[in-house]
């Protein structure tokens, strides 16, 4: 194949057309505004200037168009070593999550075109300070709380300093130096025993209790019968007692039934009438002759004997 000049001309010519076509225009998302640069310097005066979404020509080699994107936006910042309240050692991955307002944009690619270099600068100051406030035992315990801190901190920073919006800061993960770890795993380990001897005693003193419980039920039981027997007896006695009442008030009752029927001046008589057993008499009889009835049956009849005339 010969090479000619002229070829060599042509192939030249194709390639700077085909270069300065691709150059001549530019292509945004929806997310993203442009701004145009003219030789290295920041042409685009006003926010109605911004190039927005989609197709749109520029001057190729002289006009270059920076696009930036205005929806929210992450950056990751790892290995984030800082130090705890007592002097611990702590490697931290943070993460921003942040918007940059469309009326705010040429303020700060004009005046702050380091941005993001500050956006983390802000960042890893406030992390640093809020972990620095904390104990390294109380860093997981209290992580809501930091970072809630850290980012108001950063929020406030940024939007003065930069005019960006900032959303969020989290702490996905941290970790300490390995001494730490060790010390904290011997510590949970003790915790750990200390709580199970913790149980133990506890679960001895709720014995004792049961048992001292139980022994006072045993006594009140005891007590309560004690006192149902006593209260028992107690009853028996009054019954008794009103029984024998009730009998004595029968009894004068009945005598004065009897006064009124035969009258005072008689009541000896009946008294002394009344001591009789009900039981028949032995013996009968009167003067000279007595009938003797101890027989089963037979009477018999006793003439007393005459007594002899004394001898003179």
């Amino acid at each position: 194949m010969n090479i000619t000049p002229k070829k060599v001309l042509l192939s030249f010519t194709a390639a700077a057309a085909l270069v300065t076509a691709a150059g001549s225009f530019t292509i945004l998302d929806e997310t993203q505004r442009g701004v145009d640069y003219r030789l290295g310097k920041m042409v685009t005066q006003d926010v109605s200037e911004l190039r927005q979404p989609g197709f749109s020509l520029k001057t190729p080699f002289f006009t270059s168009v920076k696009k930036v994107d205005v929806s929210l936006q992450q950056r990751d910042y790892s290995d984030v070593e800082t130090y705890t309240k007592d002097n611990q050692v702590i490697n931290a991955k943070l993460s921003i999550f942040f918007t940059i307002p469309s009326d705010k944009l040429l303020h700060i690619y004009r005046n702050s075109p380091d941005w993001e270099q500050k956006l983390e600068t802000t960042v890893l100051d406030a992390a640093k300070s809020a972990l620095g406030r904390q104990e390294a035992q109380n860093v997981a315990l209290n992580r809501e709380e930091i970072m809630k801190s850290v980012t108001e901190d950063t929020r406030r920073q940024v939007s003065a300093l930069l005019g960006i919006q900032v959303q969020e800061v989290k702490l996905p993960n941290f970790t300490f130096d390995d001494a730490f770890e060790k010390a904290v795993a011997s510590a949970a380990n003790a915790k750990a025993v200390l709580n199970q001897k913790q149980t133990e005693l506890e679960q001895q003193r709720v014995e004792k209790d049961k048992t001292i419980v139980d022994a006072e039920a045993k006594n009140e039981s005891a007590k309560l019968a004690a006192d149902a027997e006593a209260y028992r007896l107690q009853k028996e006695k009054e019954a008794e007692a009103k029984g024998r009442l009730a009998l004595a008030e029968a009894e004068a009752k009945g005598f004065n039934q009897i006064v009124a029927a035969i009258g005072r001046e008689n009541i000896d008589t009946y008294l002394k009438t009344n001591k009789w057993d009900g039981a028949e008499p032995q013996v009968l009889g009167g003067g000279s002759t007595i009938v003797d009835l101890r027989g089963a049956g037979t009477t018999a009849a006793v003439t007393p004997r005459t007594p002899a005339p004394a001898p003179k």
